[in-house]
């Protein structure tokens, strides 16, 4: 399903979907220069998950400058409905090197359809 997410400092600045079969797609307004990232999601425990994605960053010509990195590892409420989740993440220069360093915890609350 998809989700509404916030960090402590933005609220409900970044939207997710989780795609039956591992596929994870995740669009913001963290990065100007950035396309949506695309990953994969696994559950790892009864609750928890990983999930790791990608986004591609481009200067202001349109210009590939590099990539972002991000690994995240949630635990999802058991009614369904929240997460709470911690991220890592790294800036990628061109040839996907980098350091991966700690960054946010995330909150999570499911989107629904609504009449």
């Amino acid at each position: 399903g998809s989700w509404m997410v916030s960090t402590a400092t933005q609220r409900n600045g970044t939207l997710v979907t989780f795609i039956p079969g591992g596929a994870f797609i995740r669009t913001g307004v963290t990065f100007k220069n950035e396309t949506p990232g695309h990953g994969a999601w696994e559950q790892v425990g009864d609750w928890e998950y990983i999930v790791t994605y990608l986004t591609v960053q481009v200067d202001d010509k349109g210009q590939i400058s590099g990539y972002r990195k991000s690994w995240i590892r949630l635990t999802l409420d058991p009614s369904g409905q929240t997460f709470t989740a911690q991220s890592e993440g790294a800036a990628l220069d061109k040839d996907g090197k980098g350091q991966r360093r700690p960054n946010n915890q995330l909150f999570g609350v499911r989107m629904v359809a609504e009449p």
